[in-house]
């Protein structure tokens, strides 16, 4: 005669109630699945006093690279050694070239003793300068140094008739010349005065 309890644990393994034990378990899952779905997600909050003014936490600086340099050659920590001291985390660095070829900024990551970490956000080429006071000369004038055989100093030259307009008058700089075109009145005009020469 065979134990009850042997009875019943035969009863478990039949297929019949492997399936419905299968079919209690997945229903189980999918109604704590369904809970956690309809749980509120957790909003974010920046915590009070988090936010300050720039000024009060992080400097600006500017740098002159040497000549040749690449913002590319500064990225890291090599190149910072002697300035990591002026520096905190989270600065931001302006850094112009001796031969002003580009501009580059750049933000520290990290600072310590002897050493600052720069990363580059943003670099930009920037074209050919123009010899001095150059673009400052109005079209259709030229300044230029006098020919051998000429009085000597800067004459101001009207293009389109080739007049001299300085003659009479010795520029020993070309400064002073750039003043005189700027103040004759074929360039200020009529009724405008003089600005750099009383007359």
């Amino acid at each position: 005669m065979s134990d009850p309890k042997d009875v019943g644990k035969t009863a478990d393994k039949t297929p019949a109630a492997a399936a419905a034990s299968a079919l209690a378990k997945a229903a189980s899952a999918t109604q704590s699945d369904a809970a956690k779905a309809v749980e509120a997600p957790q909003e974010l909050v920046i915590p009070a006093g988090s936010c300050k003014l720039e000024d009060f936490t992080n400097a600006r600086h500017r740098a002159v690279a040497p000549r040749g340099a690449r913002p590319e050659d500064l990225i890291g920590t090599a190149a910072w050694a002697l300035c990591a001291k002026d520096f905190k985390d989270f600065d931001f660095v302006t850094v112009v070239p001796v031969d002003r070829t580009w501009l580059a900024e750049f933000v520290v990551r990290e600072v310590g003793v002897g050493f600052a970490d720069l990363q580059l956000m943003w670099s930009l080429k920037l074209p050919p300068r123009s010899p001095a006071g150059e673009s400052r000369i109005p079209a259709g004038f030229q300044i230029r140094i006098a020919n051998p055989g000429e009085e000597p100093g800067w004459r101001v030259i009207r293009e389109k008739d080739g007049i001299q307009l300085n003659a009479g008058h010795y520029h020993a700089r070309r400064e002073d010349a750039l003043r005189f075109l700027l103040d004759h009145a074929s360039v200020r005009g009529p009724n405008t005065g003089p600005k750099y020469f009383a007359r």
